[in-house]
């Protein structure tokens, strides 16, 4: 269990909260191996402090021995779109800074 500020992180048992609001992942299937590649996604953005889509790819699927998705970085792109209403559910919203040739990502309370 990680608690900071109002936010908890579950590991266990794949749940998010926020204050009283929380959110419970469900098993993602790829194949034969389950992954929880959304939860995972939503951890490094609260916990990473800010990261770039090459560096959210790396630490979700630099574990594989095949480099991950056909497609690369470019599927962090659509898990970003697909977890921003998780994000509002939890009172939480994406952030985008933009620096010179990239771009950093990092989930924040929407009361900040």
């Amino acid at each position: 269990m990680i608690r900071f500020g109002d936010i908890t992180i579950d590991r266990a048992n794949r749940r998010i909260s926020n204050g009283d609001r929380s959110y419970q992942w469900q098993e993602e299937t790829n194949g034969h191996r389950t992954r929880y590649v959304s939860f995972r996604l939503v951890q490094l953005l609260l916990l990473g402090g800010g990261m770039t889509v090459q560096e959210m790819f790396d630490a979700l699927y630099g574990d594989l021995e095949n480099g991950g998705p056909l497609y690369g970085p470019k599927v962090i792109t659509v898990l970003l779109t697909q977890i921003k209403p998780r994000l509002r559910d939890l009172d939480l919203d994406l952030r985008i800074y933009r620096h010179n040739s990239y771009c950093i990502y990092k989930a924040v309370s929407v009361h900040v």
